[in-house]
């Protein structure tokens, strides 16, 4: 009787347990974007400012070169206008401008829902706009990159011009 008493003590407990909890995590999505960004954080030789403001959707300059570098398949997807890009880009890069990405416009470049993305613009703002939009669409395992090609710049690196 003892024994099962323990038992059935443990399982409730574990069934209380298990109904306390949220399921879906804070979103789905930013759980998604944080795994992204967790592979390539390198907290180690960043400045430790560079973190400190970011939404937990955003990724560094660096890290995005890392996760480049460290992943061939991710998609970077550039946000901006055709005008934009043409004066610098980000070599590899992908360009779907903010008013026309949507769901044709992501399979029309082959990008699937289930491919690492990072969008960026100028500054941030648009890719931060597109990103939501990505989120509407399905594609969860996305983020922006802070600070746009303007921040890419700054920390040194190369663009094709």
């Amino acid at each position: 009787m003892k024994k099962f008493t323990t038992f059935l003590l443990a399982t409730l407990t574990i069934l209380s347990l298990s109904a306390c909890t949220n399921s879906d995590q804070e979103s789905d999505s930013t759980y998604t974007s944080e795994i992204i960004k967790a592979s390539v954080l390198d907290y180690n030789t960043s400045n430790e400012n560079e973190y400190a403001n970011l939404e937990a959707f955003e990724i560094t300059p660096n890290d995005t070169a890392r996760l480049l570098q460290g992943d061939p398949e991710t998609v970077l997807i550039d946000v901006r206008e055709q005008s934009e890009y043409d004066e610098a880009h980000i070599e590899g890069s992908v360009l779907i401008p903010l008013g026309d990405l949507n769901s044709k416009s992501l399979m029309d470049n082959n990008v699937k829902m289930t491919d690492n993305i990072v969008l960026h613009c100028r500054s941030g703002n648009r890719s931060t706009t597109a990103y939501q939009l990505l989120q509407q669409l399905g594609y969860y395992n996305s983020n922006s990159m802070a600070g746009g090609i303007t921040a890419w710049m700054q920390a040194g690196l190369p663009v094709v011009e």
